[in-house]
């Protein structure tokens, strides 16, 4: 009796573990072709991440390096003979030096090492500028930097959402719905009444800058950051309750193993 039992149901054993292996083989293939997609995603986006891109990332180093070397001088050859600031001659070395022209730092360099120069860049303006600020003297204009910080504010929102929405047929978001593009157009909108304090600070220290007037413009730059980042927040929870009905997933491109099943 058992072994008739196991004759009957082996079958029936064998046909389900058929059934269900192309789906298994095909899951697993997926995954394996998931995980190797994304190690080469990171072997050109993050520093020493396997052995295979140490090669790279060393080449890259070596180039921005040599870049840099290379802007040092020229950031000081535009004051002396043009009379522009040295942030000016950065900027001419980075395009010069860019992918478009001389492709010296060609698109690997910047996507490899953009999020590092980016963060690094950003975190040593920001605690500089965050140094020169004193609250004592800071105090006395307050009120000038909160009226300057609302006029400024107030502006470049109502101009930048009226010409981002007049503009929208120049943009992807032209065929979407008129409140969909309201809120594409506060979000860049609260962009544009971003203060960089990249350019503030290298200015003040050029020029050496102390009294009333830079206290006032960097107060107020520091201040907009922080408007910045609230109104950003509140006009992308906007955009994203006007575009929520948007189906932008993209498609899962078909498995080779599903002619299998």
């Amino acid at each position: 009796m058992g072994c008739r039992c196991f004759r009957t149901w082996l079958p029936l054993a064998a046909s389900a573990t058929a059934a269900l292996a192309p789906s298994n083989a095909s899951s697993s293939f997926d995954s394996l072709l998931q995980s190797t997609r994304l190690l080469a995603d990171a072997d050109h986006t993050v520093l020493f991440n396997s052995w295979s891109n140490v090669p790279d990332t060393l080449s890259h180093l070596l180039a921005f390096v040599l870049v840099l070397l290379g802007a040092h001088p020229l950031g000081l050859f535009l004051p002396k003979y043009v009379r522009l600031p040295l942030i000016t001659g950065y900027l001419v070395a980075g395009i010069l030096s860019g992918p478009f022209l001389a492709n010296l730092l060609n698109e690997d360099v910047v996507d490899m090492l953009g999020s590092y120069v980016i963060a690094f860049a950003l975190s040593f303006i920001s605690f500089q500028a965050g140094q020169e600020i004193y609250l004592p003297e800071l105090r006395p204009q307050i009120k000038s930097i909160l009226a300057q910080l609302a006029t400024y504010y107030c502006t470049a929102m109502t101009l930048g959402t009226n010409v981002f929405m007049l503009a929208a047929g120049a943009f992807f978001y032209s065929d979407l719905a008129h409140s969909s593009q309201l809120g594409i157009a506060l979000m860049f909108a609260s962009i544009s009444v971003l203060v960089s304090p990249s350019t503030v600070m290298p200015l003040k220290i050029e020029l050496n800058s102390v009294g009333p007037f830079t206290h006032l413009a960097l107060g107020t730059c520091m201040t907009a950051e922080f408007v910045v980042l609230v109104s950003f927040s509140v006009s992308r929870v906007v955009a994203s309750i006007y575009c929520a009905k948007l189906d932008d997933r993209p498609r899962a491109s078909p498995s080779p193993w599903a002619s299998c099943s």
